[in-house]
Formats: structure tokens, C-alpha cells, sequence
């Protein structure tokens, strides 16, 4: 540790300071080392001596919520753990600038707590200021329509449209030129998420996924097959 410029450690707070790798430990023995330090919930308040795993930050910051009605959902990706080892990274980079300058390492913390409500921050803000209660809709955007899965006639396919440009485009392609006029394009997003059924109908069932990956991808909208791990 004396000579190294880094130093990182995946442990509680408590853990730390009993195998002296707590901040002030490390830099009695090199000043100029940098601390890299991951924990669940941070060195700070009443869960910094816990431990915890990226499917315990994803239900602290509600994610889970958003699955289903029936059962909240767990995804499959580990993107707490990763995007926490990102922004960890990202300061350490900082860090090391610093100490071009100053000479002196620095304390680099990240949690995975942190992370998972700082990714999660749009819904959470939006609910502590406008207090939705928004309900699961499983893969359904809440905010734009079409975005959904659907099911095809042979598979499924990812469909996104964000934004009345697209959203006309669409329409007109899919044959449905009543959603363009009318009502302003909050409502009739709006409109369009509450008939499900009626999204069901131009996308599932009556296409298979090569014809509607044609129609959309091919004509720049938003469009993916949905792939299996092994053909990703």
C-alpha cells in the first residue's frame, strides 16, 4: 500500500476500519493514495455498517415496482453494480488530476444505493412533486407511445416512439391517420396507451417480426427484434 496510487476496497464501514483500510489509515501510510471505496449504503448513516448486493439497492430505490401487478421485478442486468463501479471510476480519474496538482490522494466513495436512486431520480422526483402514484405496466413506457414489446405473429419486437414527429410517422405507416388529428399529442398518447388492445392488433399477431423490423426499422423508427443471450 505504501507505494500504490490506488487503492480499492468493496467493504462496510466497519470493515474498513478493522482491517485498516479506512481513509485515514491509508494515508498515514501513503499520502498520496487514492481510496476507492464501495459499499451498499455509504460510510455515512444508520445502514453504513450493512451489507448489501445490486438486487437489494434496485428494490431500496423502488425499481422493482415497476415490473408487474402481480409480482415486482428484478432486472436481470446487474446495473446497479456496474453503473456504480462507472461513476467510481469517473472519480477516481478526478482524483487523480487533483493530486497532479496538489499532490495528495483523496477519499473516492461510491454506493450502490447512491447509484440505483441517482438512475432512478426521474420517476422519484417526478412522484415527490406531482405524487402520481404511478401503477406497473411491466415493458410499457409510461411517458410515449407506441413504446412497448409486442408480440408478432412469429416473435416479439421493442417499438419506441418518443415524440410527435415519430408518433405521426407512425400512425400514417401503420394506417391509423385518425391518432394524428385531434386532441394535442399528450392526449392522444394518452389515448393510445389506455387501447392497448387496439396497439395489439397493428403490431401482434397479424405480422411476423421480419415485416414489422421492415416497416419500422428500415423507415429510421425506433425498432429491434427482441433477441435470445445467445443470438446478442
Amino acid at each position: 500500500m505504501a507505494a500504490s496510487d490506488i487503492v480499492v476496497a468493496n467493504l462496510p464501514r466497519a470493515t474498513l476500519a478493522a482491517l485498516g483500510l479506512d481513509y485515514e489509515s491509508v494515508s498515514a501510510v501513503n499520502p498520496r493514495a487514492i481510496l476507492a471505496v464501495v459499499s451498499a449504503f455509504g460510510l455515512e448513516g444508520p445502514y453504513a455498517d450493512r451489507v448489501g448486493f445490486d438486487g437489494v439497492a434496485q428494490a431500496c430505490a423502488a425499481r422493482r415496482g415497476f415490473g408487474n401487478r402481480n409480482q415486482p421485478v428484478r432486472a436481470a442486468a446487474p446495473w446497479v453494480d456496474f453503473g456504480t463501479a462507472s461513476l467510481l471510476a469517473l472519480g477516481v480519474v478526478a482524483a487523480l488530476r487533483e493530486r497532479e496538482r496538489s499532490g495528495r490522494g483523496q477519499l473516492v466513495e461510491g454506493a450502490l444505493l447512491r447509484t440505483a436512486m441517482s438512475f432512478f431520480s426521474p420517476m422519484l422526483i417526478e412522484e415527490s412533486l406531482l405524487k402520481l402514484a404511478r401503477q406497473p405496466t411491466l415493458n410499457r413506457s409510461q411517458t410515449a407511445a407506441p413504446s412497448d414489446i409486442y408480440r408478432t405473429r412469429d416473435g416479439w419486437v421493442t417499438i419506441a416512439v418518443n415524440g410527435d414527429p415519430l408518433f405521426r410517422r407512425v400512425a400514417k405507416l401503420i394506417g391509423a391517420p385518425e391518432w394524428i388529428e385531434g386532441p394535442a399529442l399528450c392526449e392522444r398518447q394518452i389515448a393510445w396507451r389506455s387501447r392497448r388492445d387496439r396497439q395489439r392488433a397493428h403490431f401482434g399477431m397479424v405480422r411476423a417480426t421480419h415485416r414489422v423490423r421492415s416497416d419500422l426499422c428500415m423507415r429510421n423508427r425506433a425498432c429491434a427484434r427482441r433477441s435470445r443471450l445467445s443470438d446478442a
